[in-house]
């Protein structure tokens, strides 16, 4: 019966073995060392397969949606002639109040005291 000895071996061990008509395998440290270091490489390999499976599959995959359109805004239609009083408004400045809110000014707070001038720069700001 052939039994494989998977152990630091000395000669004696060996010379036994061969009497007795038995077939040892005898493993030195540098062979079991080889062998563990190939296992080893094995796993890691495994270990970053699977990690890199798992990352790509927590990924969120992009959705294939397309941009909606462009639209243009519609533009404002009015009523309004020349020579005809604005509608009441109120606007924004970019001045600060005592109570650190921006200033908003009513074209009825002017009405009587002085005379308004609305200038509209289409493309202000716009670099075109």
């Amino acid at each position: 019966m052939s039994e494989t000895v998977r152990s630091h071996c000395c000669r004696s061990l060996i010379q036994f073995a061969k009497q007795a008509g038995e077939f040892v395998e005898c493993v030195t440290l540098p062979n079991l060392m080889q062998e563990t270091t190939r296992k080893m490489k094995i796993l890691l390999a495994a270990l970053w397969l699977l990690a890199v499976v798992s990352i790509a599959a927590a990924q969120a995959t992009p959705s294939q949606t397309p941009a909606p359109a462009r639209t243009t805004p519609a533009v404002p239609h009015t009523t309004l002639k020349v020579g005809q009083p604005a509608p009441d408004f109120t606007l924004a400045s970019t001045v600060a109040g005592p109570d650190g809110r921006s200033v908003r000014y009513k074209l009825s707070d002017f009405k009587g005291k002085k005379n308004v001038v609305l200038a509209f720069y289409v493309l202000a700001f716009t670099g075109g």
